[in-house]
């Protein structure tokens, strides 16, 4: 089932919205595309299944929304279908548009089995090399696989969500959770203690971090 809390707005920007006859149309679009020439939409579902699913997602379309709402509704539908070559992302203008005046989770995470762990966070440097438990009140566990239904992978294999998330965590968790000013986290440090922490949201140039691990040139070396 498709869900958002995105309602829920903090810092202090307003997106523009898209008028729900317009989102309706390119959702609508989308369907009769997918269901006219992907070569392998029912693979893993029934048709029965998929139509359900899509009907669900065009229902969620009840009123005007910004685009990363929209986002979630679109990658949440290509996700069900199961297939890891069939994806969608954010238009250039429109994510540059959300990076640059909202701010989100500030620290980078690195998925591992479902897990989270932090590998940068210059805001409090204490939570690096820990796992994160809570984000809110939010069970991290509960976060992966609700987080990871937006996440395509072929048959819904999770290793490659672990791998996909890593650099849209904080974008997504935003979309989905909801935008906050600051973020109450448990997390467990190396040594096994667990800890709590509050962080305040901040924009993505002022903590990012280099990744740990860089994608290979060619992923067949």
């Amino acid at each position: 089932m498709l869900t958002l809390n995105s309602i829920a707005q903090g810092n202090s920007y307003t997106p523009p919205k898209i008028s729900p006859a317009l989102l309706k149309q390119d959702f609508s679009v989308l369907r009769d595309t997918m269901q006219k020439i992907h070569p392998s939409l029912y693979r893993y579902k029934s048709k029965k299944a998929i139509d359900k699913m899509f009907d669900s997602c065009y229902a969620s379309i009840k009123d005007s929304m910004p685009a990363t709402d929209f986002y979630a509704i679109t990658s949440f539908a290509i996700a069900s279908i199961q297939d890891g070559h069939t994806n969608c992302r954010m238009s250039r203008e429109a994510m540059n548009d959300y990076i640059n005046n909202v701010k989100i989770f500030p620290a980078m995470v690195m998925f591992i089995n479902s897990r989270v762990f932090v590998y940068c966070c210059k805001q409090n440097n204490d939570i690096t090399a820990s796992e994160l438990l809570s984000i809110n009140g939010h069970d991290l566990h509960d976060v992966a696989q609700r987080l990871f239904k937006y996440i395509q992978s072929d048959g819904g294999i999770e290793s490659h969500k672990n791998w996909e998330i890593n650099e849209s965590f904080a974008f997504l968790f935003n979309i989905i959770y909801g935008i906050s000013d600051s973020y109450n986290i448990v997390f467990k440090t190396p040594t096994g203690e667990t800890r709590t922490a509050t962080l305040k949201a901040d924009f993505l140039k002022n903590f990012s971090c280099p990744p740990p691990f860089t994608r290979p040139a060619k992923y067949l070396q």
